[in-house]
This record gives C-alpha cells, sequence and structure tokens, in this order.
C-alpha cells in the first residue's frame, strides 16, 4: 500500500526521479512501450512483494 501511495504523490507533486515521474513523462510523450514497461516493473514488483509475504509467513510457521 506504501509504495502505491508513493507512486500516486510523485505523480502528483512532480518529482524529479521515480516511477510516478517516468510514468508521467512517458504519458505526457506518448510513449506506450515506455509506459508499458514501467507498468511491467510495477506488477513484477507487486509479485515479488506476494510472494516473499507467502514464503515469510510459511518460514514462521515451521520455525
Amino acid at each position: 500500500m506504501a509504495l502505491i501511495i508513493a507512486v500516486v504523490t510523485e505523480m502528483i507533486a512532480g518529482a524529479d526521479h521515480g516511477i510516478g515521474s517516468r510514468m508521467i513523462s512517458a504519458q505526457i510523450a506518448s510513449d506506450t512501450t515506455d509506459l508499458a514497461i514501467d507498468l511491467v516493473v510495477g506488477a513484477l514488483g507487486y509479485l515479488a512483494n506476494l510472494s516473499l509475504r507467502r514464503l515469510e509467513r510459511w518460514a514462521r510457521r515451521y520455525a
């Protein structure tokens, strides 16, 4: 949840660096490939987070 809030804040506040600023720049330039890459990277990060949380839950059960 915190990652989503950080990205949206970057989009609104106009940060110089970050995923939110890259998405806004791609939208302004109509660069759909860059926008798609950013979305895929975000989705992979989210899936990695879910996987690590499940692994941690499993490790706690058997530790």
